[in-house]
């Protein structure tokens, strides 16, 4: 993969033990699942540093220590170690070098909610004419995306790339690092506030990715998304955008939700669309990966063979039957629009029974935190939820706000501990009814799911 010297030089590191003559056969910044002769860096991560591993390391047979602190105290005198400034920043420059050496389509998508959906999807897609590689569930960050340009092998024919962002100048250092040759927007939306402070402000970090979009590339993006439409008057760029909207290049004209929960629509003037989930944003993720199969030369009858094929899961608006109750599990993440979109699917199943949301708080939201739980709290009102367990210090705001604005025969009751959540769901839930439970990550909501599996 790399020789020392040349590491030593992409990163302008320092060796400080062992020589520089070896080869290192791929890159590793988790002790667990490193490999004799790999490289293994150490990351100041948010919770755990990797300097704490470096005797494991050596114990799996790394083959070069990347670091950032210089102590070399029981490592013995042949172990190569590179001292370097930052290894995080360094782990990125090696990446940005390798993923060079490919000339191969690579597709970056981004945007505030449907990234992971709308990657699988486009790689399902290409599926059916590339060896495609993709990052691992959500391994969009500055680590997860280096770490999956550094699995690209010489069989591999496209790379399909999540790329997420918390902070500002993020998403230019990931495409920086990733150089795409399509770029994917699936929308704008009030997600990472804290550290982006505006909607705006989102706009403008996620479209930065268009600085390292290589020369003649395409953009594809959401014609029903306001901000994303100013795309349209940057003459610079090659775009194809999709929606619902009649001036979308890929168009839904129609869609419905059948009897057993599949949705159907139609695409532009005759294309039959299908697919096997109850979310209506899930046919628009769909269009854009009708978008880049279409600019890649994939003939529209593969690219809706292989979308009607896709299974949806990964605790994002999962559906599973629990002894007659239908469980929504969306707890993988939440942010405004993610969040919508769960209770616009929790209100177009068919039910015999009640509709159930149970929700927790959204983070990340800044000073906008109270007046976007308002927002959800009338939202769930406006669809008709006949039931709201709320948990949560925000949830409590929309909670509030429910129970202004809901029909009489709706109710709303806030728990400070998830295990009570658990308990009521016991005695309220009955066969016909649909329970949607959607939190941010950190909330761990997939403690109710675990409940209900196991208690109702």
């Amino acid at each position: 993969m790399f020789t020392i010297k040349e590491i030593q030089k992409i990163t302008r590191g320092k060796l400080i033990n062992g020589c520089s003559c070896g080869k290192i056969k791929g890159i590793s910044i988790d002790t667990r699942s490193l490999r004799k002769g790999e490289a293994y860096v150490a990351i100041q991560g948010i919770y755990q540093d990797g300097h704490d591993f470096i005797f494991k390391a050596l114990e799996k047979k790394a083959g070069l220590l990347i670091v950032s602190r210089p102590s070399l105290k029981g490592i013995p005198e042949d172990v190569p170690v590179l001292l370097v400034q930052d290894t995080t920043k360094s782990l990125g420059a090696i990446a940005k070098v390798y993923r060079s050496r490919f000339r191969i389509p690579v597709i970056a998508i981004t945007g505030s909610a449907g990234k992971t959906t709308t990657k699988e999807l486009i790689a399902q897609v290409l599926s059916a004419r590339y060896r495609v590689l993709k990052n691992h569930a959500s391994f969009n960050n500055q680590w997860g995306v280096p770490l999956t340009l550094l699995n690209l092998r010489a069989h591999h024919q496209a790379a399909v790339i999540e790329i997420g962002t918390n902070f500002p100048g993020e998403i230019a250092y990931l495409a920086d690092i990733v150089r795409p040759t399509m770029a994917v927007f699936t929308n704008i939306g009030p997600a990472h506030l804290k550290g982006l402070g505006s909607i705006e402000a989102v706009y403008k970090e996620k479209t930065s990715l268009l600085k390292f979009l290589v020369k003649k590339g395409c953009v594809v993006f959401n014609e029903d998304d306001p901000y994303l439409r100013k795309l349209k008057s940057r003459k610079e760029i090659r775009a194809l955008s999709y929606g619902t909207n009649p001036q979308s290049g890929i168009q839904l004209k129609s869609c419905f939700l059948n009897k057993r929960c599949i949705f159907e629509g139609t695409v532009n003037r005759s294309l039959k669309l299908r697919l096997h989930t109850p979310v209506v944003e899930n046919m628009k993720n769909a269009l854009a990966a009708i978008a880049c199969g279409r600019l890649l030369g994939l003939p529209s009858d593969q690219i809706l063979k292989s979308l009607e094929k896709f299974r949806f899961s990964n605790a994002r608006q999962d559906i599973e039957r629990v002894r007659g109750i239908t469980v929504i599990n969306d707890t993988y993440n939440a942010n405004p629009l993610s969040f919508k979109s769960a209770v616009r699917t929790l209100a177009a199943i068919p039910v015999k029974g009640k509709r159930i949301a149970v929700c927790a708080d959204m983070l990340e939201l800044g000073d906008m935190s109270r007046k976007l739980h308002e927002e959800l709290g009338e939202f769930l009102a406006q669809c008709q939820i006949d039931v709201v367990l709320a948990h949560g210090a925000y949830m409590r705001f929309m909670a509030s706000v429910f129970e202004k604005h809901r029909s009489p025969n709706s109710r709303v009751k806030h728990y400070s501990r998830v295990s009570d959540i658990g308990r009521a769901l016991s005695s309220l839930c009955a066969k016909g009814d649909v329970v949607l439970i959607k939190g941010s990550r950190s909330m761990k909501m997939e403690r109710v799911v675990a409940y209900l599996k196991s208690r109702v």
